[in-house]
């Protein structure tokens, strides 16, 4: 985990720690709750975020179940769905506009549950979910913890659909949230979401009629601002994992 260049929000915090220094106590307890009362604003709209995206997620699921099922009842042979369990290193960038970028590798367990469509095309949601600690040096020691999960779909084209070694590849779809914890020197979070795309290519190898080795490697872009911020994201994430077919 590493981190080059200048976060433009450390310039932020540095400039409200300057501030916090300078003020009387007077001044310290109405910072606080100001900043109180904006945390719990954030954590309403934070609420209300998931609860629609949690929302369409379980929508959508249902939708491509309804829609798949002729599909499936019409299909004499062949896999009808997979259910695949991946952890994911990934190597995040966000390039700021205004200057500066960050750079970290971290984890991420990713979980989807795919239905085959006309043998060869996979369709289906998924989800991911993921926590890394990066230490910087930014005029002093900086502590930050960075969360990200993601709710999404995929469309995977396999060949060889029927044999043991099937290569695929497909186009992915998320909304997703990242969200900065700063612990040092002063205690401050921001975090944004916004929808992801990208694409993949990976294989099902094997192991035994139903079970397989499902190693793949995805590229994700996107755009996020984090307090008017604005950074394009890009990540290469390799995946390795097992997958469950019938």
């Amino acid at each position: 985990m590493y981190r080059k260049g200048v976060f433009p929000i450390n310039k932020r915090r540095k400039d409200i720690g300057e501030k916090i220094n300078r003020d009387d106590r007077g001044s310290i307890s109405l910072y606080k709750s100001i900043q109180c009362l904006t945390c719990l604003y954030k954590r309403r709209i934070t609420m209300k975020r998931i609860f629609k995206i949690l929302t369409v997620g379980i929508l959508s699921a249902v939708m491509i179940g309804v829609f798949s099922l002729p599909v499936f009842a019409q299909a004499q042979e062949g896999r009808k769905f997979k259910v695949n369990t991946l952890m994911e290193v990934n190597n995040e960038k966000f390039d700021f506009d205004a200057g500066g970028e960050i750079k970290s590798t971290g984890y991420n367990v990713l979980g989807g549950v795919g239905f085959f469509m006309w043998e060869m095309f996979e369709v289906g949601p998924e989800i991911s979910f993921g926590q890394v600690k990066i230490e910087t040096e930014n005029g002093g020691h900086d502590e930050t913890k960075l969360t990200d999960w993601a709710i999404g779909a995929r469309i995977n084209a396999h060949f060889n659909p029927t044999g043991k070694i099937c290569p695929y590849i497909g186009a992915n779809l998320a909304f997703a949230n990242r969200k900065y914890e700063y612990e040092q020197p002063i205690r401050y979070s921001t975090d944004d979401s916004t929808f992801l795309y990208g694409a993949q290519v990976g294989v099902d190898y094997f192991l035994a009629e139903h079970i397989s080795f499902n190693p793949e490697l995805r590229y994700t872009m996107g755009k996020f601002s984090f307090d008017g911020q604005d950074a394009d994201y890009t990540n290469i994430s390799l995946m390795i994992g097992f997958a469950f077919l019938m």
